[in-house]
């Protein structure tokens, strides 16, 4: 092996990790903050059964019920777009791990490390996939 297939090689394997680690690190900070979201949702539907009981609903001002409508319906816009955007994200990174297995390992899709585990996005074959990465 030459010293420049060796210099190739040594990048190749870091990015490799690099990337796995990166995208490790996405989805435990995407598992920590989604709760987020329940718990807005809670607070919020809370908030609008606890003001639209009998009692309350001649005391209170008529656009608060519509204040709260309105944050829950942002809520989950945000919680659906959140949701939206940690699939393609998710799909890039199995791209791009996958394209540097394809240049560390140089063997099949189906039977490198990383593929294993997303075997459905290696026999699936999305063309998001083949056509973003070589």
């Amino acid at each position: 092996m030459t010293t420049f297939e060796e210099k190739k090689a040594t990048l190749l394997s870091s990015q490799y990790k690099a990337a796995i680690d990166a995208r490790d690190k996405h989805n435990e900070n995407y598992h920590r903050w989604i709760p987020f979201y329940y718990v807005a949702n809670g607070a919020i539907l809370v908030a609008v059964t606890t003001l639209f009981g009998k009692s309350n609903l001649a005391r209170m001002p008529d656009c608060t019920l519509l204040i709260l409508g309105g944050l829950g319906i942002l809520t989950c816009m945000f919680w659906n777009l959140t949701c939206r955007g940690y699939y393609y994200w998710s799909l890039s990174w199995i791209g791009i791990i996958m394209y540097l297995e394809r240049q560390i390992f140089k063997r099949e899709e189906y039977s490198m490390p990383y593929g294993v585990f997303s075997k459905s996005v290696a026999l699936n074959n999305f063309t998001y996939l083949n056509s973003t990465y070589p």
